[in-house]
């Protein structure tokens, strides 16, 4: 697939080039809807590419995510992507810098998974073909899911789930759990009791509201109101 895309803020020098794209995140409700992202690539004598990470883009602290711990969060799809197209035309003996940056990336991932994660100081930079599509829920859930993965690799042998602030509050205040065992899963309790058998996380506790946690003891695994209303 062909994008024809608007470039923004084009520089080019010497042996090097940056240019930027406004992101339209379409349908999908995403904070980084209208954020500036660039790229610059600089030639070098070095062989081969390389890719890293600018300004307001996170570094990855916690195991369990598709990039090791120290890296840059640019994950290996996007990051294969890159590579195929540089690759390209980078002349014969030599190599590339490649640098990703957001400039506004540090304050916009306060409002994404990525503290929990254990991403900091700015985003991540995802994806698997370059193309937004409506899939809100799908992403939600990967991210959810994602949770269950750094959960299991700290250690973690009885997993939390929680609808939210509330039930999170609890555990942490009440029970003192840790925080990497509490997991917050919003209305999709179906979906995350199913990623915890897949996963082999052998042992379960739900808490939080009583609302909540009626509706998923009559069999509702979907607690929210437009799938789950439950009023008699």
């Amino acid at each position: 697939v062909k994008l024809n895309l608007e470039l923004i803020d084009r520089e080019v020098g010497e042996d090097f080039a940056r240019c930027g794209i406004v992101k339209d995140a379409g349908s999908d409700p995403d904070v980084t809807h209208g954020a500036k992202i660039y790229a610059e690539v600089r030639f070098s004598n070095k062989k081969g590419v390389s890719i890293k990470g600018g300004k307001g883009v996170g570094i990855v602290t916690k195991r369990g995510l598709a990039v090791p711990v120290g890296e840059y969060a640019i994950n290996p799809v996007p990051r294969r992507m890159i590579y195929q197209e540089v690759n390209k035309y980078v002349p014969q003996g030599k190599g590339a810098e490649i640098i990703i940056s957001v400039p506004q990336g540090e304050e916009l991932a306060k409002r994404t998974f990525n503290p929990r994660l254990g991403i900091v100081g700015g985003l991540s930079i995802l994806g698997t073909t370059g193309i937004v599509e409506p899939k809100s829920v799908d992403a939600y859930k990967t991210a959810l899911a994602l949770l269950l993965n750094m959960a299991r690799a700290s250690g973690v042998k009885k997993v939390v789930l929680t609808p939210g602030h509330i039930g999170e509050r609890f555990c942490k205040e009440r029970l003192g759990l840790p925080d990497q065992a509490i997991v917050q899963m919003g209305d999709q309790a179906g979906f995350m009791l199913k990623q915890c058998v897949k996963k082999g996380i052998k042992e379960v506790l739900l808490a939080g509201h009583i609302g909540k946690l009626v509706k998923i003891a009559a069999g509702i695994f979907n607690t929210h109101s437009k799938f789950g209303d439950a009023r008699l």
